[in-house]
């Protein structure tokens, strides 16, 4: 459904016309072209050969079809096709359940999961630096301007909002809820770039990030599979996650040689009180907020957590989700980034890439034989964690003398529970 869209949304125009460069490179990455310099063709010779119509074999979504077409629309036929990669795994053991490098290995050689194939993940970064804020002070009820700032001190970066709305405040959680953009700029802010970095390192992502105010919306590249893996972590409590390919090693007799099961579960790297807040977070995400279609659309009644993405010129659509004891991550996108739709309604990763997710989540659903995946529950809340998130989403505005009033009441109405002995930060003052 999704390339059929793709076709019809581009129609009598193509996705490398303005940008004659896209075929160009296209057509030097193929293996005729490099077999034709190898032999010493000049560029004249080579144009001339791929201009010639040839009988071929090539991939449709409707099987394999012979064709007598010449290799430069060949390579435009392919141009048009959007790749896919898919990974899941348990959170608690590591091991990989599920691994799709393309959509046709056959005649795509790409793997799309691999650690050394990176793309933008846009928002799907967000929770990496959400976490981090809350390990160091911030709650979810902690209400953030929503107004756009021009950021002199890199290059008068401005970001803004896919809805373009820059009034009221939101809380915290209502920011990560609805992806927006200028408070988790705010948030970054607070949490810090290089605490954000730090744990971005201890959930597994080995990725270069750059240590710059836009790494929070998802402008580094990193691959699916340390995302994936990285996404482990909330739904392992805050315990790190290492994907792992290899259960062990048995002889013909069935005698285990080695064995790579891990013990325990795995390293603590942030509290069980951040973890559980991020997975309340990211159901959030799938209730009411950018994953939703996975309820209205899908009609999905598991327990799920997650987070869309989409970068710059809808080039990628993300989406990541979990169950208590299943994670997994979707990527779509063109091998070239330069071709992408053009609208965000289309190209976002609720449009591209929760689809795939969901209709997974569904043939899970049919076997009762994986219940333990798709029937598991997320424990209950602990009433202090309902208490700090107990807050609306968005506020347009609210009077200093009915914030005193709210506060007052909140504070006297805080559950009696025991608290972590871990002293939090003083909180500050939110503003640009």
């Amino acid at each position: 459904d999704l390339q059929d869209t793709f076709y019809k949304h581009w129609g009598k125009s193509k996705p490398w016309t303005g940008n004659r460069q896209i075929l160009i490179n296209a057509k030097n990455k193929s293996e005729r072209h490099k077999k034709l310099k190898a032999d010493g063709l000049s560029e004249e010779e080579i144009n001339k050969n791929f201009a010639e119509p040839v009988k071929m074999k090539i991939f449709t979504w409707d099987g394999e079809v012979e064709k007598e077409m010449s290799p430069l629309d060949s390579i435009k036929h392919y141009l048009y096709f959007l790749q896919a990669g898919f990974m899941a795994m348990e959170p608690q053991s590591g091991n990989i359940l599920a691994w799709v490098g393309g959509i046709n290995h056959k005649y795509f050689k790409f793997d799309h999961v691999n650690i050394n194939t990176k793309r933008q993940v846009g928002s799907t970064f967000k929770p990496i630096v959400y976490a981090t804020a809350l390990e160091n002070g911030v709650e979810p009820c902690d209400f953030v301007p929503a107004r756009r700032i021009v950021y002199k001190n890199f290059e008068d970066w401005s970001p803004g909002n896919a809805n373009d709305n820059y009034d009221g405040s939101y809380s915290v959680k209502g920011a990560l809820t609805h992806s927006v953009n200028t408070v988790s700029v705010k948030v970054l802010k607070r949490a810090t770039i290089d605490k954000t970095v730090a744990l971005a390192r201890e959930m597994g992502i080995e990725s270069e990030i750059p240590k710059v105010p836009s790494i929070a919306l998802g402008t580094p590249n990193i691959s699916l599979f340390e995302m994936v893996g990285a996404f482990a972590t909330f739904a392992n409590s805050g315990r790190v996650s290492t994907p792992s390919f290899l259960l062990g090693i048995t002889d013909k007799e069935g005698n285990v040689l080695e064995s790579f099961q891990r013990s325990g579960r795995g390293k603590r790297i942030m509290s069980t009180q951040s973890a559980d807040m991020m997975v309340e977070m990211m159901r959030s995400v799938v209730n009411k907020g950018t994953a939703s279609r996975l309820r209205t659309k899908y009609q999905l009644k598991n327990d799920i957590a997650g987070k869309t993405g989409t970068t710059q010129s809808h080039a990628d659509g993300w989406f990541i989700g979990f169950t208590p004891e299943l994670v997994a991550g979707v990527w779509v996108g063109s091998d070239d980034p330069n071709i992408h739709f053009r609208s965000i309604s289309l190209g976002q990763g609720a449009s591209m890439a929760l689809p795939i997710w969901a209709i997974f989540l569904k043939q899970l659903n049919e076997d009762k034989g994986l219940n333990h995946y798709t029937k598991a529950k997320f424990y209950q809340s602990s009433g202090d964690i309902s208490y700090q998130m107990n807050c609306e989403d968005y506020r347009d505005r609210k009077s200093f003398i009915d914030d005193i009033f709210a506060k007052i009441l909140k504070k006297r109405n805080r559950p009696k529970t025991r608290r972590s002995k871990k002293k939090r930060p003083r909180k500050r003052r939110w503003n640009d």
